[in-house]
């Protein structure tokens, strides 16, 4: 083969034919799954909630300083890499505590 591309021997194409399938079968059972769409919506309105508070000037009982690029649009490839699940799980649950109802 030449440079960037694969070769597959022929008698090795149904089990390269079987893990594509599993893959897009896997994709979709996991990413298009009722309860993963649901908590995508929901993450998605709690981000959009908070940058709306943040826009207000509330005073959060956490300062959201990992956030503050993404809510003003000014975020680095680095500190988008650093903003791990982690790091989402945690002011997610210090902001369960907020005094905003909605948040």
């Amino acid at each position: 083969p030449s440079k960037d591309e694969v070769l597959i021997k022929e008698s090795g194409m149904h089990a390269v034919e079987n893990f594509i399938m599993s893959r897009y079968q896997m994709y979709w059972q996991i990413y298009f799954h009722p309860v993963s769409r649901g908590g995508e919506v929901m993450l998605n309105n709690c981000l959009k909630r908070a940058k709306q508070l943040y826009n207000e000037g509330y005073e959060f009982k956490l300062h959201p300083h990992d956030f503050i690029p993404f809510f003003e649009e000014t975020v680095t490839i680095e500190q988008y890499v650093e903003l791990d699940e982690a790091v989402v799980t945690y002011y997610l649950e210090k902001w369960t505590k907020e005094d905003d109802a909605i948040l």
